[in-house]
């Protein structure tokens, strides 16, 4: 039962993540003058990085207890470079 609560809750996180993206897709449905590229970029780049941010805390946290400050600290700050 406790693996299935699990389970269920990542399903429910990661409806929560995504649903910026079908709620700015439902926007410019229903008011099509959203449809501007630019303000389609601005919502679909919102989405975009609310489901990394929500991904890279949990790898930090995970690699906090796993490698330490240093470490996560080391890998987070290569990647923002390489981004």
């Amino acid at each position: 039962m406790r693996d299935f609560v699990g389970v269920l809750e990542a399903v429910l996180w990661g409806l929560g993540a995504g649903s910026s993206l079908l709620l700015g897709a439902g926007a410019v449905l229903a008011w099509p003058r959203l449809a501007k590229p630019r303000t389609v970029g601005l919502i679909m780049g919102f989405g975009a990085g609310t489901l990394i941010s929500a991904v890279s805390l949990e790898l930090a946290l995970d690699g906090y207890h796993v490698g330490g400050p240093g470490a996560v600290g080391a890998g987070l700050l290569v990647g923002a470079t390489g981004y």
